[in-house]
């Protein structure tokens, strides 16, 4: 996967599917990103680059997705990613 603002937008998309927010935020969050999981509220540091929050993105993808299979997204380019991501995992 390359790291753009396009595929940026995507893994926001999936994320926003399984029921959590991404936002930007100015912070000091030592590994880059603050995650509020009763919210469901993922916020990082909006400093980074665009690889920087794709990598951060999919490893925490790998880490709250809560459904095995993608059958829960919407369009196909979000449930290739996100098969890519958790067969990576």
């Amino acid at each position: 996967m390359r790291y753009t603002k396009a595929n940026l937008s995507t893994l926001e998309e999936v994320f926003a599917e399984i029921g959590y927010m991404v936002r930007y935020e100015q912070g000091n969050f030592k590994s880059g990103y603050c995650l509020l999981k009763h919210q469901n509220l993922i916020v990082v540091n909006k400093f980074f680059t665009t690889e920087d929050r794709m990598n951060i993105l999919i490893d925490l993808l790998g880490k709250i997705a809560q459904v095995e299979d993608s059958t829960k997204l919407k369009s196909e380019e979000q449930q290739e990613i996100f098969r890519k991501i958790m067969h990576k995992k």
